[in-house]
């Protein structure tokens, strides 16, 4: 059993913050896995201030050959301390799972390795999630709309935005670049798609095997609805930036989108002072927006600066 830990096949990457209440879920499903192969499962919490450690700890010492716990003294922010478990795993493949959510299906890793040794041509693959609203504002949910298994390009990506972290498999080359690239960004999830999307095609299983809980103290459930969207369209901006993207029609069309939800929440609120930025940002993005999107920043311009013109127009 020892040497089969030393060279596990798959790791399991999880990130943890304060998810006492959640992190059970999580260390079941990992620990539940059937497979042909060994796998170890890497942990990192980032000094949380609830029972999230202690309950960690209670797990490594019962599963020492599977567990490596990484404890920080400092904490190092959501990002970093993706960098740095992504770095301690030592597997073929890495499995994503954050400490909030967790799997549905004892045969996922299984599942997902076949997939991948049978795909050598894919970098990347997820499957279908429970959306979770423990808030129970909105009725549980399945993500994303898609049937059937398939194989798909990074612009279906750019455009639909498909995955969720609790279901992706990568394959585990060029760290180096990696880390590198997800310097910079306040998540690390979205990014690491997009960079895995240039050296292979994503692989999709029409299955449900994992959950995503939505929850007030996540770090993305906790910001304002307009936040989340500045908060993406700021990931966008940098992914394209970074990876030189400039030409992807289907990114291109997904960041004017953004621009244009955010430009219409201040249009509503009637907030001059933040609309000028974003309508400034909708023009430099004008020439690589469809032309439906462009019609829709004259409108919004002429609905700001020239009501009575607006009034007349429509």
């Amino acid at each position: 059993m020892k040497d089969s830990y030393q060279t596990p096949l798959v790791s399991i990457c999880s990130i943890t913050y304060n998810h006492d209440k959640y992190i059970k879920d999580a260390m079941d499903g990992f620990l539940k896995q059937e497979t042909n192969f060994p796998f170890e499962i890497v942990i990192s919490d980032d000094c949380s201030t609830d029972n999230t450690r202690s309950l960690l700890k209670g797990y490594l010492e019962r599963f020492p050959d599977k567990i490596r716990l990484l404890l920080p003294e400092e904490n190092l922010g959501v990002v970093k301390n993706f960098s740095t478990t992504i770095a301690a795993c030592r597997g073929k493949y890495i499995a994503l799972c954050e400490g909030d959510d967790y799997w549905t299906d004892p045969l996922k890793l299984q599942k997902q390795v076949d997939f991948m040794e049978a795909h050598p041509e894919c970098s990347l693959c997820c499957h279908k999630v429970l959306i979770i609203n423990t808030n129970g504002l909105r009725p549980n949910s399945v993500f994303p709309d898609i049937d059937g298994d398939k194989i798909l390009d990074s612009e279906f990506l750019y455009e639909h935005a498909f995955i969720r972290t609790s279901s992706v498999m990568y394959r585990n080359v060029d760290l180096d670049g990696l880390l590198k690239f997800l310097e910079g960004f306040k998540v690390g999830d979205s990014p690491l798609f997009y960079f895995f999307a240039q050296k292979g095609y994503i692989g999709f299983l029409d299955e449900l095997m994992s959950a995503y809980r939505i929850h007030d103290n996540s770090l993305w459930s906790s910001q304002e609805g307009i936040d989340q969207v500045k908060r993406t369209l700021e990931t966008r901006l940098l992914q394209r930036k970074k990876l030189h993207l400039y030409a992807s029609k289907g990114l291109n069309r997904a960041i004017v989108d953004y621009i244009l939800n955010i430009i219409t929440y201040y249009t509503k609120r009637g907030d001059k002072k933040n609309l000028g930025s974003f309508l400034n940002l909708g023009y430099r993005n004008f020439f690589v927006a469809s032309k439906e999107q462009r019609y829709k920043i004259l409108k919004l311009t002429i609905k700001n600066y020239f009501p009575v013109i607006y009034d007349r127009l429509y």
